[in-house]
């Protein structure tokens, strides 16, 4: 019998799927027996912190005067990765969250990172999950005229303005942690060879960034998986058809996987649930959740008893990205038509709720939710070992107990209720 170039590629990706499955089991061994695995960054839940990680840490390693005690060096790296001449590294001064006046159209607003040399400056905007403000990289450029505007993201992304940018003649760099900060990261390490707890602290930060960006993290093992595909035609044709194959992957883990959980879910809770007003009915636009390029896509759960408390949803959310998948919160939201005064009764005691059910204060939200917060250890669903845990009963337990939490939040109007 002959067997077609598409039943070639399927088993070759098969047989290579098998070997880099043990290749990375095995890695995932060493570096659990290592420590590797352990990151302070993600055991203090502070992954994703714009400002208080990532910018505080960014700058205190391009600080000359930081307390890592490397001078300049790190600075006159990171001057090097992007191509920056003629700006003085030694006598440089680094501000974060720095203020450029009261916010109009044109001018003011904190800007993240300034580094400022003489008469000149260079400007970072970070964005890890902030939305883009109005006019952010225009009003910043025109509070340093003399400056380089970078706009740091995950991934390189445009700024969302860049046409109305582009007419004003406004000129600014696009960097991004998956490639720019991870090879200039990389570089810092190799300079403090010698100097263990910076070099660590470095690589903590850097296996962090590896993490966000979807990245594996052990270059060894990425180096041995080249290898493997690159030498050998029928393995390199299984590499290129699980490439190919790798949105439908994603697909078919939320189809099969996702959406029946959430009804299992569902059920379980319904259970022991005596008062028919309360049961919980999983809701998914599944087109939508499985359409890679549709923006705001989410998964929800109602109940009679939640709208009688002018709530819609319990609600999951991925925001905006160029990327898909990324930066999932949780939380509640309200009907639309409901009375301001009302609304913003509701949104104070849910908020506080929030705080004593979950033990930390959540984000406030715009309209129409009474708050969210960040789902923690599955925000990023491009990151194939994140999204492989959605299959996992570890998964199923945090979604259950955070759809459990916020019942209990929704607890809260009861009394308001009562007290009229």
């Amino acid at each position: 019998m002959k067997i077609t170039t598409e039943t070639k590629m399927i088993l070759a990706s098969q047989s290579l799927a098998g070997e880099i499955g043990i290749l990375a089991r095995t890695y995932d061994r060493i570096s659990s027996a290592s420590g590797e695995k352990f990151n302070l960054f993600s055991v203090l839940k502070v992954e994703r912190n714009e400002v208080r990680t990532h910018s505080r840490f960014l700058a205190e390693l391009l600080n000359p005067k930081g307390r890592h005690g490397m001078g300049s060096i790190f600075l006159k790296l990171f001057l090097e990765n992007t191509e920056i001449q003629d700006f003085n590294h030694e006598n440089a001064s680094v501000r974060i969250e720095f203020n450029a006046g009261k916010v109009s159209n044109e001018k003011g607003g904190r800007i993240d990172i300034v580094i400022k040399s003489g008469s000149k400056f260079i400007v970072i905007e970070n964005k890890i999950d902030a939305l883009e403000q109005e006019n952010q990289l225009l009003r910043y450029k025109n509070a340093f005229h003399i400056s380089e505007l970078f706009f740091l993201t995950l991934y390189g992304d445009e700024s969302k303005q860049h046409g109305q940018l582009d007419e004003a003649g406004i000129e600014y760099r696009r960097i991004s942690y998956e490639q720019d900060i991870s090879q200039w990261l990389e570089a810092c390490m190799k300079a403090a060879y010698n100097i263990s707890q910076v070099r660590e602290s470095i690589g903590q930060y850097l296996y962090l960034v590896k993490k966000l960006t979807g990245q594996n993290v052990n270059q060894e093992m990425n180096k041995e998986i080249a290898e493997i595909v690159v030498n050998d035609s029928q393995r390199y044709d299984g590499f290129s058809a699980l490439m190919g194959a790798s949105k439908e992957i994603r697909k078919t883990i939320l189809r099969d996987h996702l959406i029946p959980l959430l009804e299992e879910i569902a059920v379980e809770m319904n259970k022991d649930e005596v008062i028919k007003e309360n049961y919980l009915k999983p809701v998914v636009e599944k087109e939508h959740l499985l359409n890679y390029s549709k923006p705001y896509k989410s998964f929800k759960y109602k109940s009679t008893a939640l709208r009688s408390k002018n709530i819609n949803f319990l609600k999951f959310e991925f925001n905006v990205n160029t990327k898909g998948y990324d930066n999932l919160i949780f939380g509640i939201t309200l009907e639309q038509d409901l009375a301001e005064e009302a609304k913003n009764k509701i949104k104070q005691k849910l908020v506080q709720s929030f705080k004593e059910v979950f033990g930390y204060e959540p984000d406030p939200g715009h309209s129409p939710w009474a708050m969210h917060a960040k789902f923690e250890d599955y925000q990023n669903w491009n990151n194939w070992e994140v999204l492989g845990k959605v299959r996992s009963e570890e998964f199923k337990i945090s979604l259950k107990e955070k759809v459990m939490n916020l019942l209990r939040c929704a607890e809260a109007l009861d009394a308001m209720k009562m007290n009229g």
